[in-house]
């Protein structure tokens, strides 16, 4: 495959991803910060802020000041770890859940407009390749960091 075909399926992830994020304008909080929250609320158990980070694949300093933000605006609050006192859990607030609530029924919707106008399986596959597709990549960055 040559570059031109590389950067029409790269123009092609982009338009994509726009349509994805189009309701982003709408949104009180940030995508990031949707993320953070949804991970702590749906997580079947309290998560650390070094475990939220590695699951959102995300830059450590940019996440903890996400974090550090949603304390401060009363989202999340602080559970102490019992095992280690230098560390602690992020808990989600009864203010947290509502907003993301609110804001979680604005961004899912063009998720919800494909699996209404795809069949089933065809869904499910799609969203199996995306998981598969960032694991390919989270690895690749991955591997590349622990060779610098």
């Amino acid at each position: 495959m040559d570059w031109k075909q590389y950067c029409e399926y790269m123009q092609e992830i982009n338009v994509f991803n726009r349509l994805l994020l189009h309701q982003r304008s709408l949104l009180k909080l940030s995508t990031n910060e949707i993320d953070c929250l949804s991970r702590i609320a749906l997580s079947k158990g309290l998560l650390s802020a070094r475990e939220v980070i590695e699951q959102m694949s995300s830059n450590k300093v940019s996440l903890s000041r996400i974090i550090k933000k949603l304390l401060k605006e009363g989202y999340l609050i602080r559970v102490d770890n019992p095992n280690d006192y230098r560390s602690y859990y992020l808990k989600i607030t009864s203010k947290g859940k509502k907003a993301l609530r609110k804001d979680y029924e604005k961004l899912i919707l063009p998720i919800k407009i494909l699996k209404e106008n795809m069949e089933d399986k065809q869904f499910f596959q799609f969203m199996g390749q995306i998981s598969h597709m960032n694991k390919i990549l989270k690895d690749y960055y991955r591997d590349r960091e622990e060779c610098e």
